[in-house]
């Protein structure tokens, strides 16, 4: 389950701006079997999956990886007018606007990977493992290793 799909809805409107117990509704839902995989890490639902998790992959990557990657990702995406969820598609003036994800990477990365690091120390984490990925080498060997 991806929580950006579940997030976005027509327009870029965000349930988490709009209706956050739809969000998190749907994501508790999405989480209710005894099997699944979230992609993404919305605080807002935490607590929701963190209780019930028995791993949790953390990409720890560099901030000149992660931005990188993220210019590269929304310039493919808007040169290729690629359709995101809810039939979104990522334009220019998006990408560099105040809603940008570039900015958003900016702001808040150290701040969340300091977040991270007090977090899974919490006794409250113990009962999952956290597998912490700091260079993608690092992770694409990692899911060679993975069974199926």
């Amino acid at each position: 389950m991806e929580l950006d799909a579940i997030n976005w809805q027509p327009n870029w409107v965000g349930l988490m701006d709009t209706d956050v117990s739809l969000f998190r509704s749907r994501v508790a839902e999405a989480v209710r079997s005894d099997t699944w995989v979230v992609d993404g890490n919305y605080s807002a639902v935490r607590d929701l999956i963190w209780p019930r998790a028995t791993a949790i992959v953390w990409l720890d990557y560099s901030f000149s990886l992660i931005l990188w990657r993220l210019l590269r990702r929304t310039l493919q995406r808007t040169l290729g007018g690629k359709t995101l969820w809810a039939g979104n598609r990522e334009t220019v003036w998006r990408a560099f606007s105040h809603d940008s994800i570039l900015l958003w990477a900016f702001k808040s990365h150290w701040r969340r990977r300091r977040s991270l690091c007090r977090l899974f120390k919490e006794p409250e984490q113990a009962h999952f493992v956290v597998i912490r990925m700091k260079r993608s080498a690092d992770t694409e060997r990692w899911l060679r290793g993975l069974p199926g």
